[in-house]
């Protein structure tokens, strides 16, 4: 997580390989955009990278996330681990599921979880509101699904717990 626009560079050891990327969460085509030496992520974003060779096929996707946020938001810690959410402007409900960009942050040996160190799990999650009794109460209730760049669960352990 930065306050700043985020510079990313990329290489592939393999001749003739180029890379394409996508901003969008859209998964990369040999018509996405060509990366170059270095692109400059400027607001949240879920970069995904794939290689593609003429005498091969398209490599997996690699996905990354990047959250941008101010810089008072960066100095805030916690005793407890932190998730922090961008679900780029989408509005959460409870009729459907709402994309979104996930970091998490456990705590560190001083036992504070800071959004600003890095994060020990990153990826695209899914969120919903639970419980059409309390949806509209001031603290709602939400359920979470880890996603893959498809948009399929995906399980995977966070904070020690068993994968789910």
């Amino acid at each position: 997580m930065s306050d700043k626009p985020i510079p990313v560079t990329l290489e592939h050891s393999t001749p003739g390989v180029v890379l394409r990327y996508t901003l969008n969460g859209s998964i990369p085509t040999v018509d996405s955009e060509l990366f170059d030496d270095s692109i400059l992520i400027e607001s949240s974003a879920q970069l995904n990278v794939r290689a593609f060779h003429p005498e091969m096929a398209p490599s997996p996707v690699v996905t990354r996330i990047f959250l941008i946020t101010d810089a008072d938001t960066l100095e805030f810690s916690s005793d407890v681990p932190v998730i922090v959410f961008d679900t780029e402007g989408e509005r959460i409900s409870s009729s459907s599921r709402t994309q979104a960009l996930m970091q998490l942050f456990d705590r560190g040996e001083d036992g504070r979880a800071r959004i600003s160190a890095k994060p020990d799990f990153q990826g695209l999650a899914s969120l919903k509101i639970r419980g059409s009794s309390t949806e509209g109460r001031p603290k709602k209730a939400y359920s979470m699904e880890i996603q893959d760049v498809y948009g399929n669960d995906r399980d995977v352990s966070l904070l020690d717990m068993p994968e789910d």
